[in-house]
């Protein structure tokens, strides 16, 4: 895939702490990292360049409010730190009934940081 140019994504549900370093020397362009993996340990781990995705909890997604669901985002963008290198989203597979609202506010959270 990579010499197609295709960009990789690797994501593995669980905590994955202990292994971070083992699934970046994959080769992969970027970790999705499941909500039970700690976003600063991650970026102490794995550096401001590589590219981080995660992890809003799921739960919150789905039936938390448009606010919670800022301050969840924010809190992320802060532990991440805010070089860039990061994707946020889910920390797992988002149902397909997560209210629009908390799509949104997820969004519009990282667009303040232009992310």
């Amino acid at each position: 895939m990579k010499r197609s140019g295709v960009k990789t994504i690797l994501h593995i549900c669980g905590d994955t702490s202990d292994r971070l370093e083992t699934m970046a020397e994959t080769g992969v362009d970027c970790l999705s990292l499941d909500e039970a993996v700690d976003f600063a340990y991650a970026r102490k781990v794995l550096g401001p360049s590589f590219c981080l995705m995660g992890n809003i909890n799921t739960s919150l997604m789905a039936v938390g409010d448009p606010e919670s669901v800022t301050e969840a985002t924010l809190e992320l963008i802060q532990k991440a730190g805010r070089q860039g290198n990061l994707i946020v989203s889910g920390g797992c597979g988002l149902s397909a009934n997560v209210p629009a609202e908390n799509m949104r506010a997820m969004i519009g959270a990282a667009r303040e940081f232009r992310l």
